[in-house]
């Protein structure tokens, strides 16, 4: 379902524009995924390109792409609602990335909801061009599919006084934006940041510079730098394909060199967000953050018979544990309500080399239930693989229904006890780890 109008021509660069209205009186074709968002792909060598790809998406690219996907049980009345937004760097990621359908949870529960985004990414969700009011349109992209939501997902089943925003990596990133810029407005009733929080450093603090990025492709594209406003509509009249491929050329061993992502505004992207915390200036709504336990395994140079394992924990240190435990030490010195989770599962189907281990984004599988639909030559999944997918699947579950209360009903402790849940650990489906062994590396 579109949530806004093509950001296409005159559109392009724009905050997301509200559709002209989904007449509901007419058919919509469900039978394939919407298309992606312009995105490239680095030809390096890697865990996601060579080995488990279904992290990827995996049909076309369109920049016509402002679309959702609402998964439904058939009879769906009142449910609770899931809002997910896919990681990828604010770089890659889409809808269609076979690991993130959630098909088989919502098939298997029948009690809630499942909706996925699509949100412009790169040069066309952060431009950094001088010409430009906002320049953090990807962000503004996901508060119209949540406002689009709660106007429409009743008319779907779904209860829009219960929606939790859940979001991975960068999504998880987006989440915490979306709870400091939008505390007065939340919409949703709670929030899952699964490897990634406010304080991952993704952000630049220097718009001059990234302007000088915009600049570049616009020189390249023989767009004038002399004239902001000239040089934006040059920009708007190239193909998105040509611009796609620019950018993604120079993605080589280290990324990209002219890297498109979220810019600090002090309105959608805060500079400090120690000092909004300071200020009170956030969402109270109880909120789930999480990491996994090898999360720098895919972000270390590749070689097929092992990583260098100390350059590995420093880099998921740094990138995602450390912040995570950051930002939840603030939530709790704050009184918000506060749950951790470490995942531990290292299992041959989607890990299939053997020491990836639970690396970055090795529990999407378990939250979607789409662990046993790829083998990547480690065999299928295990009943116990099968048993820790339910458990966290269902504790989620149970956040949705009721965020304030449901998972201590489960058995899962706020952080005030000291304690954080740790699933797929040395063949257990799940167990409590304090937060002192959790976080110990983190100071």
């Amino acid at each position: 379902m579109p949530f806004a109008k093509p950001p296409t021509g005159e559109l392009r660069w724009l905050p997301p524009q509200k559709p002209d209205g989904i007449p509901f009186d007419r058919v919509f074709d469900a039978t394939h995924l919407p298309p992606s968002c312009p995105q490239y792909f680095s030809t390096v060598v890697g865990i996601y390109s060579d080995h488990v790809p279904q992290y990827l998406i995996s049909g076309p690219m369109s920049e016509d792409c402002l679309q959702l996907s609402i998964w439904t049980p058939t009879n769906a009345q009142n449910l609770p609602v899931l809002f997910f937004i896919t990681g990828g760097g604010f770089q890659v990621g889409g809808v269609d990335i076979p690991y993130q359908l959630p098909h088989h949870w919502v098939q298997r529960t029948q009690a809630h909801i499942v909706v996925t985004i699509n949100y412009r990414m790169n040069i066309f969700g952060f431009p950094h061009a001088e010409g430009l009011e906002d320049q953090n349109l990807a962000i503004l992209d996901q508060r119209a599919a949540l406002e689009w939501l709660r106007d429409n997902i009743k008319a779907f089943g779904g209860d829009p006084h219960r929606i939790t925003m859940y979001g991975q990596s960068a999504g998880g990133v987006a989440v915490d934006y979306h709870i400091h810029a939008f505390a007065d407005d939340p919409i949703v009733t709670g929030y899952f940041g699964q490897s990634g929080t406010a304080f991952l450093p993704v952000k630049s603090n220097d718009l001059g510079n990234t302007i000088s990025k915009f600049s570049h492709v616009a020189a390249s594209m023989n767009c004038s730098r002399n004239d902001p406003m000239a040089e934006l509509q040059c920009m708007r009249g190239v193909p998105w394909e040509t611009l796609n491929d620019f950018v993604g050329a120079w993605a080589g061993e280290s990324g990209t060199s002219i890297p498109f992502n979220p810019v600090v505004d002090n309105k959608i992207v805060f500079e400090d967000y120690d000092y909004q915390y300071h200020l009170g200036k956030m969402s109270r709504l109880p909120a789930i953050f999480s990491t996994t336990r090898t999360e720098g395994n895919s972000f270390v140079p590749f070689a097929p018979e092992g990583v260098n394992e100390t350059l590995a924990k420093q880099l998921g240190d740094f990138y995602f544990h450390c912040p995570t435990a950051y930002t939840t030490k603030l939530r709790q010195q704050a009184g918000l309500k506060t749950y951790r989770y470490v995942y531990s599962g290292n299992f041959s189907n989607n890990s299939p080399l053997p020491w990836m281990g639970a690396f970055h984004g090795s529990d999407l599988p378990m939250v979607f239930g789409t662990h046993e639909d790829f083998e990547n030559g480690g065999g299928h999944s295990t009943l116990f693989e099968y048993e820790t997918a339910i458990a966290m699947q269902d504790m989620l579950l149970a956040f949705m229904i009721d965020p304030q209360s449901g998972l201590e009903r489960k058995g899962w402790p706020s952080m005030n006890s000291g304690l954080a849940l740790d699933f797929g650990r040395d063949g257990t489906i799940m167990q409590n780890i304090t937060l002192e062994q959790l976080d110990s590396d983190c100071h």
